[in-house]
């Protein structure tokens, strides 16, 4: 007994397996770069934009404080409380109730909406700041220990009192590009992740 093939449906099956395998290789050669070009970008505005905010966040760095366990705790409790937020949010907006509102219940309606988006955005950029502050304090600590054989005794406790006293990105890239500078000179490779 012989399967009839419908042309169609094997002509479909292809053009999807062309199709994705030309959406892939487009996504890795040019979304994904135009979309972290993008986000570097955007991040460099926003740091630009605000450079107290920046210097700020800097001498958070600098403070390494020893209560991050604390910090990401309450960056993630208020991370799942952006995505209830979030629910809220596009519940309000976009709901499946389609039928007109009462003027008397709409802004009732709209006000927790633009509530809970400034909740969001405030969460959202909490987060991502504290997550920030703790990347770049690893990033320091872990080159440290990378160079620290290179170092004396008095150039790690300089280094350390140069960290103490950031308080500007400028100030947190030469001092990072000086523990660079000790690994280069002594061929000493630098894991990727640290920037």
């Amino acid at each position: 007994m012989q399967i009839p093939i419908n042309k169609r449906h094997v002509i479909y099956v292809i053009g999807t397996i062309i199709f994705g395998a030309l959406g892939s290789g487009l996504w890795d050669l040019a979304i994904k770069p135009s979309l972290a070009f993008t986000a570097e970008f955007f991040v460099d505005v926003v740091l630009g934009a605000f450079k107290g905010v920046q210097n700020t966040i800097y001498a958070d760095i600098a403070s390494l404080d020893r209560e991050i366990t604390g910090r990401m705790l309450l960056s993630f409790g208020m991370g799942g409380m952006m995505g209830v937020v979030t629910v809220l949010v596009f519940r309000t907006f976009w709901g499946r109730n389609k039928e007109v509102r009462k003027l008397s219940a709409a802004p009732s309606k709209f006000y927790v909406a633009l509530f809970g988006l400034f909740i969001f955005v405030f969460t959202t950029f909490t987060v991502g700041q504290t997550g920030y502050v703790i990347s770049k304090q690893n990033d320091f600590l872990q080159l440290k220990r990378i160079v620290s054989p290179y170092l004396s005794e008095d150039e790690r406790l300089k280094i350390d009192s140069e960290f103490s006293l950031i308080d500007s990105m400028e100030e947190y890239f030469e001092l990072m590009d000086k523990m660079k500078i000790v690994a280069s000179e002594n061929d000493v490779e630098i894991p990727g992740s640290i920037k």
